[in-house]
């Protein structure tokens, strides 16, 4: 069985794809709180209209949109990039 949580490396230069590493109800995507750098996060890289930040020490959770559907395994939840160096942000998969 897949790890339901994974470590997910974060770089300032361009947009890192952030993928369920299993098949799942839901993700969160949590930056630590001890982190050096926020975190922008997008549905869309190509589209700014779809960003938003996450500080140090917030998450951004992803749900399936249908009730008793599951996000499957390899799908892209979001698009990430720190607002400079390196971030490790933490992947974590849930079911309901």
């Amino acid at each position: 069985m897949a790890s339901r949580i994974r470590q997910q490396t974060i770089a300032s230069v361009g947009w890192t794809p952030i993928a369920m590493p299993v098949s799942a109800s839901e993700a969160q995507l949590r930056i630590p709180s001890d982190a050096a750098a926020a975190v922008n996060i997008r549905e869309n890289p190509a589209d700014s209209t779809t960003q938003d930040t996450l500080q140090p020490g917030e998450s951004y959770r992803s749900r399936s949109t249908a009730r008793g559907h599951r996000v499957d395994r390899d799908q892209i939840i979001c698009y990430a990039q720190a607002q400079s160096g390196t971030v490790t942000g933490i992947l974590l998969c849930y079911d309901d």
